[in-house]
């Protein structure tokens, strides 16, 4: 919902503020490539480390449609990009063939995958280049995600209870699936 420049001034403060010690990733995705690309473009020149871009939202795309979306964005601007899918939002699924296919570009390194389907994040990771990042958009099943090879989440729940999901991805990526990752998502659920 922020305007173009709002954008802008929230990238050059972020980086201005964490001056190297987290990388900023930019969402920088719309439903139009050209928009996408030069919403990109002034993320990368505001500071940011990397783009987050979510699959064209209404117009409803092919999957051909969408790896050329990705693919122009990526080939336009010098960052790591990370696709978002996150189909309940946008009425637009990008499937694991997809996503297999666009790891193939060096600038798009992983995704956010939103769509609770486990076994799908289980899919792009055989079927992607080694090395791509599968991190789970989905507070819910990010543990479980985790557990079959994902790197993380991007959460909407870490803002609200950030030690709580910070316990929760701790655990998941140390292996434990176990005792600490149910007290984890016990603290989520009881927030």
């Amino acid at each position: 919902m922020l305007e173009r420049a709002e954008l802008g001034e929230l990238v050059r403060r972020a980086a201005k503020r964490l001056a190297g010690r987290m990388p900023v990733i930019a969402a920088s995705g719309t439903n139009g490539t050209a928009k996408s690309v030069a919403l990109s473009k002034m993320a990368k020149d505001a500071g940011a480390d990397a783009l987050l871009v979510v699959t064209p939202y209404y117009n409803r795309p092919t999957q051909d449609g969408l790896r050329l979306h990705f693919t122009a964005i990526a080939d336009e601007v010098d960052l790591p990009l990370i696709a978002y899918n996150v189909p309940s939002r946008t009425a637009c699924d990008m499937l694991a063939d997809t996503v297999a296919r666009l790891s193939e570009h060096p600038r798009i390194v992983g995704i956010k995958e939103a769509t609770g389907d486990v076994a799908r994040g289980a899919e792009i990771l055989r079927t992607a280049r080694p090395g791509f990042l599968l991190i789970s958009g989905d507070d819910a099943t990010a543990a479980d995600l985790m557990k079959v090879g994902g790197r993380g989440v991007i959460s909407v729940t870490a803002n609200v209870v950030p030690a709580a999901m910070h316990e929760l991805c701790a655990a998941a990526l140390a292996g434990d699936h176990g005792d600490a990752a149910l007290d984890a998502r016990v603290n989520l659920n009881g927030a």
